[in-house]
């Protein structure tokens, strides 16, 4: 048991009979491996019963305003307006939802560098890290298969002195 109160009562079980805070924090780590971002929600059922409800990031746009520029946007000019959450898919854009701050919660542990409103997936940037580890290498191995030299040709001026350009 958490200690909490009932406040904190939705964290300790986060959806009553169906999804246990165990689930939840499983889920919720994939959501920000694969795609960067993890979105939670509160709902009122019509009982009138609470429970959270992790969003799949795939059907989640975040909805920026505040700037026309979209050039502008990247610099940080724009403010979040909220999220819309596309529950059917994105193949089905005429149902949505759309939540304001404070009532949804956003987890991006791994900030994207071009995208400040959103996170990125640690997967991306180990493989962005590969790629570059690959990159050193290949120029290293023809580093080496050129005889290890650097293959610069120096082309002095014609009024500098020959000791100068020897040393």
């Amino acid at each position: 048991q958490l200690f909490g109160n009932a406040d904190l009562a939705e964290l300790e079980r986060p959806d009553p009979g169906r999804l246990t805070r165990s689930d939840m924090l499983l889920a919720d780590e994939g959501h920000v491996s694969l795609a960067g971002n993890s979105y939670i929600v509160r709902r009122t059922d019509p009982d009138g019963s609470r429970r959270l409800e992790l969003l799949n990031p795939l059907n989640v746009d975040v909805a920026l305003v505040g700037v026309s520029d979209p050039s502008l946007v990247a610099k940080g000019a724009a403010r979040i307006a909220g999220i819309i959450h596309y529950p059917q898919g994105r193949d089905n854009p005429d149902v949505s939802e759309v939540f304001r701050p404070g009532e949804y919660a956003h987890r991006k542990p791994e900030p994207d560098p071009l995208a400040w409103w959103r996170g990125q997936s640690w997967v991306t940037a180990v493989l962005q890290e590969i790629a570059i580890d690959r990159s050193s290498n290949k120029h290293l191995r023809q580093f080496f298969k050129n005889a290890a030299t650097p293959q610069l040709i120096i082309h002095p001026h014609e009024a500098m002195p020959v000791d100068d350009v020897k040393e």
